[in-house]
């Protein structure tokens, strides 16, 4: 499952221009100094993200990613409302961004 969730993830968060940021403003990265990870490393750093993450959590990503569920639904089954559940979107994609050492 978290195979699966990090695949979803890494291909919509995927090979897209990165930029860092600057003073309102950025610079195209260059490979030299930051690159995306691979869809190997991307799918490790995710594991390691989702393990740490609760059950409910953990099932409303894969709800989410892998099964396509609306996010509606999705609330209303974990008990969660619509904050929470973006909050829980935006971290994993912070925590993953940190670890990647990527600017979003």
């Amino acid at each position: 499952m978290a195979s699966q969730i990090g695949w979803r993830f890494w291909r919509r968060n995927g090979p897209k221009p990165l930029f860092i940021r600057t003073n309102g403003g950025g610079i195209p990265a260059s490979p030299m100094n930051r690159t995306r990870p691979s869809k190997e490393e991307a799918l490790t750093i995710m594991k390691e993200i989702l393990w740490d993450l609760p059950n409910r959590d953990r099932e409303g990503l894969a709800r989410f990613y892998v099964d396509r569920q609306p996010q509606e639904e999705i609330e209303v089954a974990l008990r969660m409302d619509v904050d929470q559940f973006r909050e829980l979107k935006a971290s994993v994609r912070a925590a993953f961004f940190s670890k990647t050492t990527l600017v979003r």
